[in-house]
């Protein structure tokens, strides 16, 4: 017997999605979390690849950039190092918004 909720989610479905909140409660290190969050959403989406970005006042920070077909798996560090050899930047603090920085 199959069973499928109202919003079209399969038993499995459900069960996965309960696995990744059981496991998100249990990371406290922040870097590791949102990680996973996109790591885990990719994979429950079936998903190329993943963005997560931090509100800082009124701007954006790409916190999480993942991407199978690009070869990325950039975190914080990751991204600041990619942004600094992709474009140039006047501080490490400009690096983590792309905007600001001239394609190098």
């Amino acid at each position: 017997m199959t069973w499928a909720g109202k919003d079209g989610l399969s038993y499995q479905q459900l069960e996965a999605l309960n696995a990744i909140g059981i496991a998100l409660s249990a990371e406290h290190n922040l870097d590791h979390l949102l990680k996973m969050i996109v790591t885990e959403a990719r994979r429950f989406t079936s998903a190329d690849g993943g963005t997560l970005y931090l509100v800082e006042g009124d701007l954006l920070r790409f916190a999480i950039v993942q991407n199978d077909s690009l070869q990325l798996d950039l975190d914080g560090e990751g991204l600041a190092a990619f942004a600094g050899r992709r474009y140039r930047c006047t501080s490490s603090k400009s690096a983590g918004n792309w905007r600001r920085c001239a394609t190098a």
